[in-house]
């Protein structure tokens, strides 16, 4: 089990995060007087909507709240027509998966209109990037509705799995490539797992000038060249350095902190993660036989909510280092899709093993006789595997 970034403990912004960019200082210039404006039935006077951006922390930023009068809303603010915000209505801590309707902004004004009773599902919108977007998700959602049908069967046909999700793919592919005038293009091919780098670049190319160049376009060719990197990572390689902060304060690098053991096990981990907690007794127990001898772990939080992070740390108790990810870049670095994610490496860095979706790797000439498949380094793998390694 493992907490994917689509569905994280009812946090909005990790509801949202797998498909909206985050806001950063890649455009500076900004439409004066954007405005949205909402016109619904069956919409009380009173109705508080929140216009709310996701920054490059992972924070909710809300830009404006109005409060609905007469069937309407209306948001008056510098809207940058290249970032995506959230659009949604209720109090943030109470927001779930069918509260929030997302605007991928494209014209200094943009209508929506529906029934309030059937938001957000009938919510209509006259930006065309949006239209774009949804059109796409509809169709997309016919084929994973296929492929879930077919393998909550048991014994379930894989060839018949494989053929689904070819179809699924062909279809996303087909479909970007007739939209490549449109913003809402390099958001589709962002958030597509089922696309490798090579396929992510080969859609990027397809796109017009000013799509790559916008903000989409922008976070779009960040992420391939990071998928381009994550294909470099190999056993014996080393992985990329970068600062974490400790909870006394202080930043430090990663490597620094790993050249003091033979062997450390890097955590990635967040406090609202369940099974993340849930694999704390196997690392207490690995950590408390093999410290003495040269094992470490390092656990880094990918939630830059210091305040949660320390309170997590004092009820887990963990005496290994702990340190919080301050930048937000270890997700891209490793393009993490699901927590938690491990990757054991030696005194240089250099990897030894790794159990993270998409970067599963193991040295077979220090690893014999283990089978890592399923389990990975988790649970009582991890405890063999670092038995293993300490013995040589």
């Amino acid at each position: 089990m493992s907490c994917k970034f689509s569905n994280m403990g009812g946090r909005f912004w990790f509801l949202v995060i797998g498909f909206v960019m985050l806001h950063g200082d890649v455009f500076s210039q900004q439409i004066s007087g954007g405005k949205i404006v909402g016109k619904f039935n069956n919409l009380p006077d009173g109705k508080n909507f929140y216009l709310t951006r996701v920054t490059k922390e992972n924070v909710e930023d809300t830009v404006q709240v109005v409060s609905s009068k007469s069937g309407r809303i209306e948001f008056n603010s510098d809207l940058d027509p290249n970032g995506e915000y959230v659009f949604i209505r209720a109090e943030l801590d109470s927001v779930n998966s069918k509260d929030w309707m997302m605007l991928i902004l494209d014209t200094s004004i943009i209508d929506i209109s529906g029934d309030f009773a059937s938001w957000p599902e009938k919510v209509k919108t006259t930006s065309p990037s949006t239209n774009v977007y949804e059109n796409y998700h509809r169709e997309r959602r016919k084929h994973e509705s296929a492929i879930e049908e077919l393998v909550s069967k048991p014994n379930y046909d894989p060839e018949k799995l494989q053929e689904l999700t070819n179809i699924a793919l062909t279809n996303s592919i087909d479909y970007i490539s007739k939209v490549n005038y449109s913003k809402a293009a390099p958001l589709l091919i962002y958030n597509n797992l089922r696309l490798n780098a090579s396929q992510k670049r080969e859609l990027f190319n397809e796109l017009t000038s000013s799509v790559q160049i916008s903000y989409s376009g922008i976070r779009l060719k960040q992420q391939i060249r990071m998928l381009e990197l994550q294909s470099e990572y190999k056993v014996g390689k080393q992985i990329p350095d970068f600062m974490v902060e400790l909870p006394n304060g202080e930043k430090k690098s990663v490597r620094k902190i790993i050249a003091g053991s033979r062997y450390t096990l890097i955590d990635f981990w967040a406090y609202w993660c369940v099974p993340c907690r849930e694999d704390v007794p196997e690392l207490k127990k690995a950590y408390s036989t093999f410290n003495q001898k040269g094992f470490n772990i390092l656990s880094i939080s990918i939630d830059p909510n210091r305040k949660a992070w320390k309170k997590a740390l004092s009820e887990i108790d963990s005496k290994w280092n702990n340190a919080i990810d301050i930048d937000n870049i270890s997700k891209q670095l490793f393009l993490l899709s699901a927590i938690p994610g491990y990757i054991l490496v030696n005194s240089n860095s250099e990897i030894v093993a790794s159990d993270i979706i998409g970067l599963k790797l193991v040295d077979e000439s220090l690893i014999t006789g283990i089978d890592l498949n399923g389990f990975g380094l988790r649970g009582g793998k991890l405890y063999e595997v670092i038995e293993k390694l300490l013995r040589n």
